[in-house]
């Protein structure tokens, strides 16, 4: 497909969904159907559905941002929900951390993560290693 063509497909999707910072509770509902949407075509979305996606993404990202405080969890209970939603055993984290030990000390909350551990977990989840300090 070329460029033109993509451009024009990424502007029809504009045009329809018109997508615009959001103001309200209703807005944000609306908007989380069509990612989840988006999202469950997976592997048949076009290149201007992606472009799409992240847009609005991007303005759910922002509303949530602004309107959801999100409390300080302790990093034993970050890296606990991780493996947890991940489907990893504490094992699993053994060579991230050093030892199933530092695993089962970290998760008790008997040990600390240092600023290196908490780089190399942010680098293994795909997070902000800031969540680990």
């Amino acid at each position: 497909m070329t460029a033109d063509i993509e451009d024009r497909d990424y502007a029809e999707l504009l045009a329809r969904t018109l997508p615009h910072v959001l103001k309200s509770a209703d807005e944000y509902d609306v908007v989380l159907e069509r990612v989840r949407q988006l999202i469950v075509a997976g592997d048949g979305r076009s290149e201007a559905e992606d472009k799409l996606l992240d847009l609005l993404v991007a303005l759910v990202e922002k509303y949530e941002a602004e309107r959801f405080e999100i409390p300080r969890a302790e990093p034993c209970e970050v890296l606990a929900l991780l493996i947890e939603n991940r489907g990893l055993r504490p094992a699993d984290l053994a060579e991230v951390l050093g030892s199933r030990g530092h695993v089962s000390d970290i998760l008790s909350g008997r040990r600390r993560i240092s600023a290196d551990k908490a780089r190399a977990m942010g680098e293994y989840f795909g997070v902000d290693p800031g969540v680990f300090l």
